[in-house]
């Protein structure tokens, strides 16, 4: 596994560091937005958990550049866990170049989503992790035309649930009062991701907001504006 830790500027959420995880072999790749810097080892573990549980393999090296926030007591731990940390030479990033390179192309495919969606620069977390994800289900000529996910897995990823990047999206909104009858029945947002193939992260911009949900209905043709205004989204009613 090779990791990098890629800086960025502040966002909507006070996130403003991506911690990137990648197999060398699969192509496969894992991203964590998070506000401070030295949140980094923690990510790392919980990483490595998860893959095991989830993927039931085993990760027997671990490759980084000098990035000083990787503590000596990690190491250890991932030593005890039988992983071999390699670090590259002082100044030679290109020792790690999987990583660097993953990590470029994962920027380039998250940048272009987001200026042809027309998002604000401060939602890049959510740009950056459905960059991830839509790489992860896309099919590579060095698998023979498997996607990472389905090298990983051996199961083919379901691309039904996909939807273009900012599209205007239309979420339900519930536990209106039964009385509020001329309240509107959705939040005007917009697709930016998905915590599943059946529950969409959508971006409320009157309340600068990502909410989760199922119910929710797109609009593929329209893209962001910030003219747009949700007057119910301004009025205080729970999602």
């Amino acid at each position: 596994m090779n990791f990098d830790l890629i800086d960025m500027g502040k966002s909507y959420n006070g996130h403003k560091w991506v911690s990137h995880m990648g197999c060398s072999t699969s192509g496969f790749q894992l991203g964590v937005t998070h506000a401070r810097k030295d949140d980094s080892p923690g990510i790392i573990e919980r990483t490595i958990s998860f893959i095991k549980k989830h993927y039931n393999t085993k990760i027997r090296f671990f490759h980084l550049d000098g990035e000083t926030s990787i503590t000596d007591i990690l190491e250890k731990k991932l030593a005890n866990q039988g992983i071999k940390v390699e670090r590259t030479a002082p100044d030679t990033p290109a020792q790690n170049g999987h990583s660097e390179k993953s990590g470029h192309l994962i920027t380039i495919r998250a940048r272009s989503m987001a200026i042809d969606a027309h998002m604000p620069t401060d939602m890049w977390p959510e740009a950056y992790k459905t960059s991830i994800y839509l790489g992860n289900i896309t099919p590579r000529k060095n698998l023979d035309w498997q996607s990472p996910y389905e090298f990983v897995t051996k199961h083919k990823p379901m691309l039904a649930h996909l939807h273009p990047y900012g599209c205007k999206a239309y979420a339900i909104r519930k536990n209106i009062p039964r009385r509020d009858k001329l309240l509107p029945r959705n939040f005007i947002g917009y697709f930016v991701g998905y915590d599943s193939t059946n529950i969409f992260r959508i971006w409320i911009p009157s309340r600068n907001q990502v909410i989760r949900t199922r119910d929710v209905e797109f609009d593929h043709e329209s893209r962001y504006s910030p003219y747009d205004i949700d007057i119910g989204a301004l009025i205080n009613v729970s999602a």
